[in-house]
């Protein structure tokens, strides 16, 4: 459970046209559905709807009904994960497989827990190979706490060197108090920082008892 010694470098730019993100074809590895749906695939958990505002800040269509994502003319291809380490790296192979050139991650593993070879290594071989050997770009949320996430004996997911780190920045430009921060981390996003009391992001919402449509945020 060491991590893999293969390091793969970061994947040439993307094209200005950004229609980035994959063809058809999407697939729970949690079930192998090619339909995948909230209840069967993701859980009724609260994060059941996590990928649903995710990729509306990406992709949302801008046709006047509520919000625009930043690529509302990008293609999507939703994957819903296994969370095994087998189907996590299998869930990659898939994606760059189907041609997608962004994967964006608001997931990991639990702090402190090693990483999987098999893992590192998909998303390596992703990286260095995705686009026709340009590249793909993988991108991954760091830990929401207020912690180093690139450095120690088991840091996060986030650190590898063939993905891009993101942590969070509120609507002031300062990061946002409980993010993770470190060496690894290439870039901040825009993001709701509740202990400075700042607004978070408008964004699509499941209907229903799957949303997030309580009366609060989630910290996108």
């Amino acid at each position: 459970r060491a991590a893999s010694s293969q390091a793969s470098p970061k994947p040439a730019p993307l094209p200005s046209s950004c229609r980035a993100l994959g063809t058809n074809g999407q697939l729970s590895y949690a079930s192998r559905n090619p339909s995948p749906s909230v209840s069967a695939d993701v859980g009724t958990s609260s994060h059941s709807n996590h990928g649903t505002a995710v990729v509306g800040l990406v992709g949302a269509r801008a046709n006047g009904v509520g919000v625009a994502g930043t690529c509302p003319n990008c293609r999507i291809l939703p994957v819903a994960l296994g969370f095994q380490p087998t189907k996590d790296a299998a869930a990659f192979i898939y994606a760059m497989r189907h041609g997608t050139h962004v994967i964006t991650n608001s997931w990991g593993y639990p702090i402190g827990t090693p990483e999987t070879d098999v893992v590192v290594d998909a998303i390596n071989t992703t990286a260095r190979n995705g686009r026709n050997g340009k590249g793909t770009v993988i991108l991954f949320a760091m830990n929401n706490i207020d912690r180093n996430d690139c450095t120690g004996d088991k840091p996060d997911i986030s650190s590898l060197d063939s993905v891009f780190a993101v942590s969070a920045a509120n609507d002031m430009d300062l990061k946002v108090e409980n993010s993770a921060w470190g060496p690894c981390m290439e870039v901040v996003s825009p993001s709701r920082d509740s202990k400075r009391q700042r607004p978070g992001l408008t964004k699509p919402d499941l209907t229903g008892e799957y949303g997030y449509n309580t009366g609060w945020l989630d910290e996108e």
